[in-house]
């Protein structure tokens, strides 16, 4: 999965233009009680970055960018590498 992020950019002389970026991310599908409870950790933290741990160990903290509401998440991440550490650690909690 990847994700096109994108900006404005302003240059000195006033002009803007829209620059896109095509990142690795990865999705994840949460049950509707968990997707509840992740929507308002999010709108607490709006801005800021959340820390994401299973087991104990880090797995992740992304910049929470808005509060949405949604059963699917979409991590976007710096590079391949950093997308194939955070899946190994997700893996094991990922139900098939």
């Amino acid at each position: 999965v990847s994700a096109t992020i994108q900006k404005t950019i302003e240059s000195a002389d006033g002009r803007k233009r829209t620059v896109s970026n095509t990142v690795p991310a990865i999705e994840l599908v949460l049950l509707r009680p968990d997707a509840q409870a992740f929507e308002d950790l999010m709108k607490k933290s709006v801005g800021q970055h959340i820390y994401i741990e299973a087991q104990g160990a880090p797995i992740y903290a992304p910049l929470v960018r808005e509060a949405l509401s949604a059963t699917t998440l979409r991590f976007s991440l710096g590079d391949e590498a950093q997308r194939e550490e955070v899946y190994s650690k997700l893996a094991p909690f990922v139900k098939k």
